[in-house]
């Protein structure tokens, strides 16, 4: 049965969640509630693979950010509607992907402080001028300054993938660097290939409180 994610319209015992089909996200329905469903921020798994709709998450929830172990854990849906989205957490984004079908909030963050619960990283939210706490994909043996890299969250927390062209001794598309900020001395990593902080957003675009925002790299 269809639903509407934004209502959460489904008869009683049942939540409405996205789902996929045959690789993208096809629309939204309804699936029963678990028996003692788990609540906002706790460890969930799926029944199936993921994107199947069926989680061990509340009503209003839905299980995200798995792990190599596939346990992932409860996020919020959206509230509010299409044209005024929001989230119940003040801290928190919403974001509605291009299907219009997923949407969730996650939490904001500062990517100097790197202040995500866990092993989440901060990193930029599309080409917005948000970031939020999104899943380490690094893996044990990546991650690092120089490393290979062919996305955003293919680095280790405190890192991006940046334009290979701008990574001292990088031979590939992208590899990964260091956010640093441009107030301080020079603490990059890669300083002894002439790796320098230089500024992460093009001058006069930064937003409110990122002026100082910068990333390893050569200048």
């Amino acid at each position: 049965m269809e639903c509407d994610i934004w209502e959460q319209d489904c008869p009683p015992c049942e939540k409405c969640t996205p789902w996929k089909n045959n690789g993208e996200w096809w629309t939204d329905k309804c699936v029963p509630i678990p028996t003692d469903p788990k609540q906002f921020g706790e460890p969930c798994t799926v029944a199936g693979s993921p994107g199947s709709g069926f989680d061990d998450c509340d009503k209003g929830l839905m299980c995200w950010y798995f792990d190599e172990d596939d346990v992932g854990y409860c996020i919020e849906h959206c509230i509010g509607s299409p044209d005024a989205p929001s989230c119940t957490d003040p801290n928190a984004l919403c974001h509605v992907d291009s299907s219009a079908v997923l949407t969730f909030c996650v939490p904001s963050c500062d990517p100097l402080l790197q202040d995500c619960p866990g092993d989440r990283a901060c990193l930029p939210l599309g080409r917005s001028m948000q970031w939020i706490c999104v899943l380490d994909a690094s893996g044990p043996d990546a991650g690092a300054d120089g490393d290979p890299c062919e996305y955003e969250n293919a680095c280790d927390p405190g890192l991006l993938c940046m334009d290979g062209a701008r990574v001292p001794g990088c031979q590939t598309a992208g590899c990964c660097a260091s956010f640093c900020d441009l107030e301080e001395p020079n603490t990059c990593p890669l300083k002894d290939q002439g790796a320098e902080c230089v500024p992460y957003y093009a001058m006069g675009e930064a937003p409110p409180g990122k002026e100082n925002l910068g990333f390893c790299g050569l200048p």
